[in-house]
Parts: structure tokens; sequence; C-alpha cells
């Protein structure tokens, strides 16, 4: 494992002298082929009596049109502002009125289809779904945003809690995870009807809600609900659950009781290298599981020391002044030292930042430059994925969240 590195065109007329042209009838205003102010002349003859008028400025194609303020997409079941969706379609050409009339306010195929048209012939991303690059391109010919039939403004998770765990596929504390489907309710990316399917199981519809959201975020669209994709949501208004979580994200502990031999022995060490580095107390316990199973051992043909693994290849100065890494409290300390350093390095992407304690940064950017999940580059395949599921294990046990 490595650390990361910080690492209006003028018209002339043309003076031609007493022609015998009477002064006070103004002369034609096209000029005669071959005569002085004509084309070949390289002029245009005005009347010294009239002015060029400039033309009417062209409106904008959305000039007067409001626009939906929350997110959408095939299914999605806020009529009201669908069927403000289709009408800003309907007065750009994408869809007809006569298929508006067949579906109004309801997201079916026909909006999905004009919504990519638009977004394919206007340069972003042709994936159907309304969010805000979409939005500040309508805004951009015209529109405004509206609010009639929005539940919230534009974006707001305003009054919502989101889950201060991390979460991903198969994460079971249905309490978190319901949390956040109703969050992707809110914004659009999840209908009612299909998180009625399964409240508080993270699934496939969950996944590619999620995913979605962060796509259309900005932010590294994995399907794992970590720091970057919470903090996104905390900036649209929501706040932190501090149910199932032990306490708020400012407050770092373990309470030992609750945990299973042999990680019992080591709370004390995790809480305070969480504290240092403000990690959620889980995610250390997780990566140890990973690496060690919770036992302090040498491992990985030699070169892996004690409950975190640090490796002699990359920290070999470290080791010989730390009892070769195998004292649990320096190791510990070390272990969240370096998964602090990769969540800074990669600007609070968990996955990447977990995938690189394995795999090193390097690894991790040349798996990602290459269009690969950054588990591609982990012992496995699965390194990040592994460990966010692991956390689940821990969660009772620990108070505090990854910053």
């Amino acid at each position: 494992m490595e650390i990361c590195s910080r690492q209006n065109v003028s018209h002339f007329s043309k003076t031609t002298g007493n022609s015998g042209v009477n002064p006070t009838v103004p002369p034609p205003l096209g000029p005669t082929p071959g005569a002085p102010g004509s084309p070949a002349d390289g002029y245009e003859r005005l009347s010294p009596q009239l002015t060029a008028v400039p033309s009417a400025p062209t409106p904008a194609p959305l000039s007067g049109v409001q626009v939906p303020t929350s997110n959408l997409q095939k299914g999605s079941t806020n009529k009201a502002e669908v069927e403000l969706l289709q009408k800003a379609l309907v007065k750009l050409g994408y869809m007809t009125q006569a298929q508006m009339n067949t579906g109004p306010g309801t997201f079916g195929p026909a909006t999905e289809t004009a919504l990519k048209n638009f977004q394919k012939a206007n340069g972003l991303t042709a994936d159907g779904l309304y969010g805000p690059n979409t939005r500040n391109k309508m805004v951009s010919l015209g529109a405004t945003t509206g609010s009639s039939g929005s539940t919230s403004s534009s974006g707001s998770l305003s009054g919502s809690t989101v889950p201060a765990s991390n979460l991903q596929k198969g994460s079971t504390n249905k309490a978190e995870v319901e949390l956040l489907q109703k969050a992707l309710v809110k914004l659009g990316y999840m209908t009612q009807a299909q998180m009625n399917t399964g409240p508080g199981t993270f699934g496939p519809a969950t996944e590619t809600a999620l995913k979605n959201f962060q796509k259309a975020n900005g932010l590294t669209a994995d399907g794992v609900y970590g720091p970057n994709t919470r903090n996104k949501m905390v900036s649209m208004g929501a706040t932190t659950s501090t149910s199932n979580s032990g306490g708020t994200s400012g407050t770092y502990k373990v309470d030992a009781s609750k945990l299973q031999s042999p990680y019992n022995q080591w709370a004390s060490y995790v809480e305070a290298a969480a504290k240092k580095y403000s990690l959620d107390p889980a995610l250390i316990f997780a990566v140890m599981e990973r690496e060690s199973n919770g036992r302090n051992i040498k491992g990985d043909g030699g070169h892996g020391r004690g409950l975190m693994q640090i490796d002699d290849r990359s920290w070999g100065t470290w080791l010989a002044q730390n009892n070769g890494g195998m004292d649990p409290a320096s190791n510990i300390m070390k272990g969240a030292e370096i998964l602090r350093a990769n969540l800074d390095y990669f600007k609070g992407d968990l996955t990447k930042a977990i995938a690189a304690y394995n795999a090193g940064c390097g690894g991790v950017n040349k798996a990602v430059n290459a269009g690969k999940h950054p588990d591609s580059a982990t012992t496995g395949g699965n390194y990040s994925r592994d460990v966010i599921q692991k956390m689940d294990k821990f969660r009772a046990a620990c108070t505090g969240t990854t910053k």
C-alpha cells in the first residue's frame, strides 16, 4: 500500500456629384447593376434621407417557458413537473403536441426519447435523465425554473435525512438504506413504486438510481454511497442521520463490548486513530479484517506487517523505526494515516481511497484512466467493495463518519 501524493455592419454611400437626381425624391434602395454603389462598385447605396433600422432580436427558444426544478427520469411520478418538461420539449420541436396529449405528465418512452434527442443535439450525455446539466441548458435557452407542482426547490433535500454510514449494493443496514432511497425518490432518481418493492433493500434499482444521481452531479458513478455523495446531498439541504451510526459525524467512539474477539482488544487504538484522522472507525476495522482478520501477523510473503499489513516495500523506513510494524497501536495509526492521505488525494472518493490502500494511487489512476473500476487494480478485483461491505459488521460498535 502506498500513501498518495498531494500530489452592425456599417453602410456607406458613394458621392458621385450632381447626377440630376431630384434631391427631394429618394433614389431606389437597390443599386443599379454596374452603377456606382452597386455590388460591383464595392458599396451598398443607401438614401441619405433614410437610416437602416436594426432588426428586432430573435426571441430565445424557451422564452416565457418554465422547466422543472426537480430531477426526472422515466417513471417519475411528479406529474406537474413532467408536464413542464414535456411542454418545453414540444416548444423546441423534439416532441409533438399529439405525443404529449397521449400522456400529459407521464414520463414514458416518448418523453424519454424526446429528451435524449434534445440532449444529443445540445452536446449533453443522452441518458434520458432530466438533471442539472439539462436544466441549465434549457435555462440558457431562455427558460425559467418553475415551482408549480414541485415538492422542493431545485435539487433540494431540505427536511430530508441521509445516511451517516457508507452503503453499497448488498448493505444490510435497512434503516440507513431506506433513508437513502427516500432521498433518491425526493430528487426524482427513483420512483416511489421502485422503493416500495424493497424498502431498506440496497438492490439493483437503488444502485442504478444512486449512479444516476452521482453522474448528474459530477461524482464518480460507482453506486457506492460514501463521503462525496453524502456531502453533495448535505449541500442540497439534507442532514445526516445519527441513528444506526452511534452519533454525529464529529464524535468518534468505539464500544468494545459490541465487538467480537479479536477486534475488541483493538478498540481503544482504533478509536484514537479515528479521532486523529477523522475516519469512521468501522472503516479502519473493515480494512483490518480484509488485511489480517484482526490478527497481529506478518503476511503477504513476509512483506505485510501487523494488523493493517503495512508493506515493507513502501514503508521500510517507518517499519524500522516502529518495532517492525508489530506494535498494534502505531500500526493501526499508520494504517489510518494512509487511508486519510488516500482520501485527501482522491478528494473524498471512498472507493478509490480504499482501493489505493491495496493497489496504490498509481494503480488506481491507471485503472480509472483506462475506464475500469478502481477495484480492477486490486487483489481479487473487489477490494473496496469488500471493505465497504465489511463495515456493516462493525457499525453497531462504532460512532463517527469519514469526513
